[in-house]
């Protein structure tokens, strides 16, 4: 049998931190290292009041943090002709933001450092196209990510 310590090496630096910002804490806290680590592989776990999972990923046994609509800085995301918030019982999130029409479309997020541990990152951007918006079907889309000093 594999001792805490061991399992606890795998855990990322930030585990208790990522716990505390679960709302399954109470749940998370008392569970011995194994099966954290193997929560964690096999369960994403929501943090930051809905807004944010995280997950090791089965391959790279690296961290894996997925930021929902709702954590997003999206432009005009307030204004109902354009954007509608709804439930979609695949997403992991509560929520999900429903773009009704658009011509251009802005999403900013600013991802601390400490979520970070040093190594190569991967950025995605996951969505769903929806019948009525077919405007990404005929016209290219850009995506950028920018890394700022502070």
């Amino acid at each position: 049998m594999d001792s805490d310590a061991t399992w606890e090496s795998r855990l990322p630096k930030n585990y208790m931190d990522i716990i505390s910002r679960s709302d399954s804490a109470s749940y998370l806290y008392p569970l011995p290292k194994e099966e954290l680590y193997n929560h964690f592989l096999n369960h994403p776990t929501i943090i930051d009041n809905g807004t944010k999972s995280f997950a090791i990923d089965k391959k790279s046994e690296k961290s894996c943090y997925m930021i929902g609509a709702r954590g997003l800085e999206i432009e005009h995301v307030e204004k109902p002709q354009y954007w509608q918030w709804k439930s979609l019982p695949v997403s992991r999130f509560s929520e999900v933001a429903e773009l009704k029409e658009v011509w251009f479309l802005h999403i900013k997020e600013k991802i601390e450092k400490m979520m970070l541990p040093p190594g190569t990152y991967g950025v995605y951007f996951v969505y769903k196209l929806t019948e009525n918006i077919s405007v990404f079907r005929r016209v290219p889309v850009e995506l950028s990510v920018d890394f700022m000093d502070k």
